[in-house]
């Protein structure tokens, strides 16, 4: 929902997409009954593979 000051307000779809690249061992900060995070450790062996994280994307 956008509100505008001064003007009715109006709904939107959402099209956020965020993605975190880290190197920490805990990058976010959520317990295990989150229901909004999916955390994926990715293999040291598919650094650098363009076609890998093509298809993640």
């Amino acid at each position: 929902m956008i509100e505008s000051k001064g003007i009715n307000a109006f709904q939107v779809a959402s099209v956020l997409r965020i993605i975190i690249s880290s190197n920490e061992d805990w990058i976010v900060p959520a317990t295990f009954d989150e229901r909004r995070f999916c955390v994926l450790n990715v293999a040291d062996t598919r650094a650098r593979d363009t076609v890998y994280f093509a298809k993640l994307r």
